[in-house]
């Protein structure tokens, strides 16, 4: 997929505290990655610039339940926090993103 908008030089304090937390796991209740994207999933809206046209890019993403499509996206418009997420934890990652979407915080 060919994304419209630009990438954001983003990447928040809690999220990096968050990816912090999930490679030390040097608190108890730690919870993996899916905690960090869970965050950064509720408030895409600031944190991707208010780019309308890549959050509908997202909704499309979502309504296909295109995983694939979707870290792609967070690849695309928030690349210094996805460069936080080691591959093999992506799965744990999307578990949190898609957290956010059953909380509807996300849209």
């Amino acid at each position: 997929m060919k994304f419209r908008g630009e990438p954001s030089g983003a990447c928040p304090t809690y999220f990096r505290a968050g990816c912090w937390e999930a490679r030390t796991r040097l608190l108890p209740f730690n919870m993996g990655y899916d905690s960090p994207a869970w965050h950064l999933s509720i408030h895409l809206y600031s944190e991707a610039n208010y780019q309308d046209e890549a959050m509908e890019e997202l909704e499309e993403l979502v309504s296909r339940e295109d995983d694939r499509g979707i870290i792609q996206w967070f690849r695309h418009y928030l690349p210094r926090c996805m460069k936080l997420v080691p591959s093999k934890r992506v799965p744990t990652f999307l578990k949190g993103f898609w957290e956010a979407m059953e909380d509807e915080r996300v849209f």
